[in-house]
This record gives structure tokens, C-alpha cells and sequence, in this order.
């Protein structure tokens, strides 16, 4: 990033941006452009896929989460939050993507754990069974730029709930469009998650509005436009 002969960085949020000036690199050299999506590219993944392949209630609310399961992403938090959700509830949990943290290896172990939560593992088709989540969440602790997860959930209208780390909150709007919640508070985020299990008409509505900040301030068409117009600026 200090080599002299670079002219412009693309940072994919405005806390990348702020973490590389922090690195003593020329904010002059830095430049913002989200990572847009169309939400038309998710019309053919958008399979409802039932959850026959999962151990999971057909008609359970599910809550999920897509990502590699590195302790920064915060998934052990998020298996925390079980213990503030009753087991009465019909909530259930379905991590997608290969587990690469020990604390969560060994959370898997727990009876209580394994009744609700299942590891699908790593998965080529992750959009699809998203269209199947009623919440998504990103319970990261750090280093967060902008997840290509989260912006996935959005535009298949899943309400998110991300910890107030790096770039989620330039997309996420608490109460407008899902919630921000502090990182490493298990409980705060299951208070979250059952806000939206005991109000349905409110959870699709955050939805909606997910959907619809994707496709007004966070779509292909702009990242293009301002590629180019970066690329047009240093030629």
C-alpha cells in the first residue's frame, strides 16, 4: 500500500478507508467503492430450498450466518446468544462455511448446542439456502470491511443483524433497514433475535427495506459508474 508508484486504492467502505489512513497511507491515494449487487442475480438461487437436508423444523425460524468461521467473525458469540433465546421458541440456527475456530469446535460438542445449531459446513450454493434464513447476522468482533454475505442477505430481503464493527454500519441502519448490535454481547443479540421472532410483520418489513437499500444505494450499476469514473481520473 506505501509503494510510491501506487496511485489510488478502492476501499470497499469507509472503515477501510479509515483503517489505512490510520497505516500512515495518503488519504489523496484512498477512495471509497462499495461492492454493488443486482438484485436479479438472486432470482434463480432464490430456490426456498426446504430444509429436508437439515435437521431443522420445516416451519422453524431460522437464523443464519455465512461466512469462513474465523474467531473474528464472531460466531461463538452468536452460539452464546442460545442461552438468553427459551428452548420453547422455535428458533433455530444454520452456520454456513468451514469452522476454523477452536472455541467453536468445541461449542459444537455441547448437547444443547447441537439440538439447535446446525454446521452445514462449507456450501457452493450458500446464496440459495440464505433464501431460506429469516434472519441473517454478522456477529463480528473486528476487521470487518464490508461482507459479501451480509450485502447477499439484503438483496434477497432477509433483515440483518451485524455488530457495530468496520464497514456494516455504512449499510445497515438500526431500526431501518435491521439492527447494529454491540460485538461480544451474546445477550443483546439474542434480545435482537427474538425482537424479530415475536414480530413478523415488523421482521419483513426490515426486510424490504434491506432489499430496497441494496438496490438504491448499493447496486452494480454505481460501482461501475464510479470505476470507470476512477479509472477515467488517472488516465
Amino acid at each position: 500500500y506505501l509503494n510510491p508508484r501506487v496511485d489510488k486504492i478502492v476501499c470497499v467502505s469507509n472503515a477501510v478507508k479509515q483503517y489505512l489512513i490510520s497505516r500512515n497511507v495518503p488519504p489523496s491515494k484512498l477512495t471509497t467503492i462499495y461492492k454493488g449487487h443486482d438484485v436479479s442475480w438472486y432470482q434463480e438461487t432464490k430456490i426456498n430450498q426446504a430444509l429436508s437436508d437439515f435437521p431443522i423444523p420445516a416451519d422453524a425460524f431460522v437464523v443464519g450466518f455465512v461466512g469462513n468461521i474465523r474467531p473474528v467473525k464472531g460466531v461463538a458469540t452468536l452460539i452464546r446468544a442460545l442461552q438468553y433465546i427459551p428452548e420453547t421458541t422455535n428458533i433455530h440456527f444454520l452456520i454456513i462455511g468451514d469452522i476454523r475456530d477452536v472455541e467453536v469446535k468445541k461449542m459444537i460438542a455441547d448437547p444443547a448446542v447441537a439440538s439447535r445449531v446446525y454446521f452445514a459446513g462449507y456450501k457452493k450454493n450458500a446464496p440459495a439456502l440464505m433464501s431460506r434464513f429469516n434472519v441473517f447476522v454478522m456477529p463480528s468482533v473486528a476487521r470487518e470491511g464490508l461482507p459479501r454475505a451480509l450485502l447477499e442477505a439484503m438483496a434477497q430481503q432477509i433483515p440483518p443483524i451485524v455488530s457495530d464493527v468496520g464497514g456494516m454500519p455504512e449499510i445497515v441502519t438500526s431500526g431501518e433497514n435491521g439492527f447494529i448490535v454491540p460485538p461480544r454481547d451474546p445477550k443483546k443479540l439474542a434480545e435482537t433475535i427474538l425482537f424479530l421472532y415475536n414480530n413478523p410483520e415488523r421482521c419483513k418489513k426490515l426486510g424490504e427495506n434491506a432489499k430496497n437499500r441494496i438496490e438504491k444505494d448499493f447496486n452494480i450499476h454505481k460501482t461501475v459508474e464510479q470505476t470507470i469514473a476512477l479509472f477515467d481520473q488517472l488516465a
